[in-house]
């Protein structure tokens, strides 16, 4: 039985190599989508990440014009600790006025599942490209649409929500950082098509921590990506500084609990040597996914280059910074098992990979340690 379910995580995990993302909002709003199957069978699966506790929105239409759109609207109400999901099949007709499809069968986005934590929210959801609703559904096919996206402070969805726009053919979008394949052209400010340096490189920072990174683009449009692996089954921590020791760093300190078998994450920043303080202007580093295995922790995280927090986080810019780092023996955050700083220019520094200790992500993708916790998850049932 156990070799069966290796082979269904194997093929689940191969699976992923046909998703593609999208980042809108200047990063703020993910989009990892994957096409599957062909003809009346074809279906759609959206894995959307978020920068809000309210609704996310995400729908298309045939023209630039709001009117005749096909959107949807979900995300995560918070109830006395109780989490309830939910998601509403909407058609945007004249005026703007938001209509929910009512007819039988309608309601056509399914939701595989929904999170909010550290101030975003996550849902993936999935429909057939073509649906059996002809009068409110627009279909998926391989031409260009305009894809739209909204999200709410609130989950109330009442009255007229702002959607942004941006053209696009969803069957080969795709805006994975790369250093040869230029960003879709968009209708909107989203990560610039510069990419410094190759699309994944290594930091090696101690025999047990490991860094990939990917980093695209300059300031407010730019993104740096994060692979962090270390040999410890406790909490991992990641920091820019000025200078070789805490004062005055940008931190990201996250893991993941083997007791509630959840990821967690913060950005902090350090006022003096001792305990950081977690970040009240925002949470600027996001979790993409992780995993704990056999006293090794993965986490790959996301932050946009320039966070325009000077207070609280660092610019990563192309200039040397001062990388610090730590992990400890379980995930209680006190004080460091080990922990060790190295003057670097992010832009540039490549130790290249460790002997045995080859990329899993070449290039990094969003989706990919998500249905690896998928997996893991099936095996260890």
């Amino acid at each position: 039985m156990y070799f069966v379910r290796l082979a269904i995580c194997v093929v689940l995990c191969a699976t992923l190599a046909a998703s593609r993302l999208m980042i809108l909002e200047e990063g703020r709003y993910h989009v990892d989508l994957e096409i599957r199957g062909v003809g009346e069978e074809a279906t759609i699966s959206l894995a959307i990440n978020a920068y809000t506790t309210g609704y996310v929105g995400f729908g298309f239409g045939l023209t630039n014009e709001l009117p005749g759109t096909d959107v949807f609207m979900g995300g995560v109400i918070s109830i006395d600790s109780i989490k309830q999901p939910y998601i509403d099949d909407y058609y945007i007709g004249e005026e703007k006025i938001r209509v929910k499809d009512e007819c039988v069968g309608c309601q056509n986005w399914n939701l595989v599942s929904a999170d909010e934590s550290n101030g975003r929210t996550t849902l993936v959801v999935e429909r057939l490209l073509t649906t059996n609703d002809t009068q409110w559904d627009i279909a998926i096919t391989n031409t260009n649409l305009y894809v739209r996206w909204s999200t709410g402070e609130t989950d109330s969805v009442e009255g007229v929500a702002s959607w942004k726009g941006r053209l696009v053919n969803l069957f080969n979008v795709d805006d994975t950082p790369t250093s040869t394949t230029p960003r879709s052209t968009t209708t909107t400010s989203t990560v610039s098509t510069t990419t410094e340096g190759p699309a994944t490189r290594h930091i090696n920072l101690d025999d047990n921590y490991t860094v990939e990174l990917s980093l695209t683009g300059n300031g407010v449009n730019g993104v740096i990506e994060l692979l962090l692996k270390v040999n410890t089954a406790g909490y991992v921590g990641f920091g820019l500084s000025r200078s070789p020791n805490m004062t005055g760093a940008d931190l990201f300190i996250g893991g993941y609990n083997a007791v509630d078998k959840t990821l967690y994450g913060k950005d902090y920043h350090g006022d003096t040597n001792e305990m950081p303080v977690e970040d009240l202007s925002g949470q600027d580093w996001m979790v993409l996914g992780g995993y704990e295995w056999e006293g090794m922790t993965t986490l790959q995280i996301m932050r946009i280059l320039d966070t325009s927090s000077p207070q609280e986080d660092i610019a990563i810019q192309n200039s040397d910074l001062y990388v610090i780092w730590s992990y400890g023996e379980n995930d209680t955050i006190s004080q460091h098992n080990a922990r060790g700083s190295r003057l670097l220019n992010l832009f540039v520094v490549d130790d290249g990979q460790n002997s045995g200790s080859g990329s899993d992500f070449s290039p990094l993708r969003t989706n990919f340690l998500l249905l690896l916790m998928v997996a893991f998850a099936f095996l260890k049932s």
